[in-house]
This record gives C-alpha cells, structure tokens and sequence, in this order.
C-alpha cells in the first residue's frame, strides 16, 4: 500500500519527465522549421507544421499531466526549458568561433524570445483544446 507522500513524490516526478520531453519535442519542433538549423535536423519542418504540432504537444501535457493547474504552470515551465534548450543550439557555434559570437548571440536571444511565446501560447491552444475535449467526453468530472 502506497502513502500519500510517496504517490506525491511519483506524481512530481512524473509531471518533470513530461515538462523535460514536451521541452525537448518544443525545441526540437520550433529548431527544424528555423531556417537556422533547418539543415542541421534529421527532419525538416515547413513553417506551416509549426503551430499545429505545438497544439499537439500542448494538448498531450494537459492529457498526460490530468490537472488542470499542474498542466498549466507545466506548460510555463516547459516554454522555459524549451526556449533556453533552442538559444544553445543556436548560440553554442557563436561561443566556440569568436568572429560570429555577437551575431548568433543576438539571433539566438531574439529567436529564444519567439520560441517562448509560440511553446507558451500554442501550448496553451492545444491544452483548451484538450480541456474542451475532456469536458464533453467525461462531463462529470467537470
């Protein structure tokens, strides 16, 4: 039989292995349809699979998290790691080569900026979807 503290401890741990996957799907994602690093991934993205695949992974939290709250500050905290995850791709050649370091840094930091906002708000998009989805299939539990 399973303590509540130790259901807790599983379920936090839980919650930061689906914020570190849905970081590393977000950075990856937004990082293959950059024309920055577009040469770079195994597979390229066009601009137009940006935005839906982002819903995607915004709603999959909100499924596999099953909080309304928890999701939500998951989600903040897997726009951070995923934007941070993408300024190092983009800046890591910048801190080796001393020519270019200005350059990527400033890229980097303008496109970890957008990367923040499109994880965070099209995340946000597929987690309503996902809660609008719940809220027809189980109306109970709402």
């Amino acid at each position: 039989m399973m303590s509540a503290h130790s259901s807790g401890i599983r379920r936090f741990f839980s919650i930061l292995v689906v914020v570190l996957l849905a970081s590393i799907a977000s950075a990856g994602i937004v990082a293959a349809s950059t024309t920055d690093l577009r040469d770079f991934a195994p597979v390229a993205f066009d601009g137009a699979v940006l935005l839906p695949g982002l819903v995607v992974i915004g709603a999959l939290m909100s499924l596999a998290i099953d909080d309304v709250a928890r999701s939500a500050v998951a989600l903040v905290a897997t726009s951070i790691l995923g934007s941070a995850i993408f300024f190092f791709a983009v800046a890591a050649p910048g801190l080796s080569i001393s020519g270019v370091r200005v350059g990527l840094v400033d890229r980097a930091t303008n496109f970890a900026l957008l990367a923040f906002l499109l994880i965070l708000l099209f995340g946000l998009a597929g987690m309503v979807v996902a809660w609008l989805i719940e809220m027809v299939v189980r109306p109970n539990r709402w």
